[in-house]
C-alpha cells in the first residue's frame, strides 16, 4: 500500500430528515447521509466471522444499536480494511446544534496503524488537522445512549469530497 500523508488523507442518500436534537429539542432539517455504500461491501468482504467486524457491521445495517458497539471496534475495523481489502475507510461526523458552532471530523488511520489522522471543519474555527495515538482516541470513543449520533464508515476519498462540501456550506 502506497504512503499517505496527513494532508492528503485530511484535505478535503441516509437517514431523513427531521430529526429531533436531544439537547435542544429543535428540529434538524438536515438530511444525514449515512454510511456509503462502499463502505457496507468492504465491511461485508472483512467481516469472515469476526465479531469485530460483525457488530459494525449489525450497526451499519441498522440492526444494533451504536451504544453496544465496544469503543475498539471503530478502529479494528479500519485496520482490517487497508490490510485485507488494501481499502482505506474513514469514520465521518457531523455535529449541528443551533447554540453551538457546526462541525463536521473525519479520523482515518495512518499507513501503521498506531495513529489516527483527525480533519476536521468547524463554523468556529476554520478547518484544521491533527495525528493523535490510536489508543488516545479509542479510550475517548464511547457512546452511551441508544440514540447517540454515530459516525459514518466512507471511504476516505468520499470523507474528502463530504468535509469540502460541509466547509463549503458554512
Amino acid at each position: 500500500m502506497e504512503s499517505t500523508t496527513l494532508d492528503e488523507k485530511a484535505t478535503a442518500g441516509g437517514e431523513p430528515a427531521g430529526k429531533e436534537s436531544k439537547t435542544t429539542g429543535t428540529l434538524d432539517t438536515r438530511e444525514r447521509r449515512g454510511h456509503s455504500e462502499r463502505a457496507r461491501a468492504i465491511i461485508s468482504e472483512i467481516e469472515a466471522g469476526r465479531r469485530t467486524v460483525g457488530r459494525i457491521r449489525e450497526l451499519v445495517d441498522g440492526d444494533r444499536g451504536v451504544h453496544e458497539v465496544k469503543h475498539t471496534d471503530w478502529f479494528a475495523v479500519l485496520e482490517y480494511a487497508q490490510d485485507e481489502a488494501d481499502e482505506e475507510l474513514a469514520l465521518y461526523f457531523e455535529s449541528h446544534h443551533p447554540d453551538a458552532p457546526s462541525t463536521a471530523t473525519v479520523q482515518a488511520l495512518d499507513d501503521s496503524g498506531l495513529w489516527v489522522l483527525c480533519a476536521a471543519v468547524s463554523e468556529r474555527s476554520g478547518s484544521s488537522t491533527t495525528r493523535v495515538r490510536r489508543w488516545d482516541v479509542e479510550d475517548e470513543f464511547r457512546f452511551s445512549q441508544p440514540g447517540d449520533d454515530a459516525p459514518d464508515f466512507v471511504t476516505v476519498s468520499e470523507a474528502k469530497d463530504r468535509l469540502r462540501a460541509f466547509g463549503d456550506s458554512i
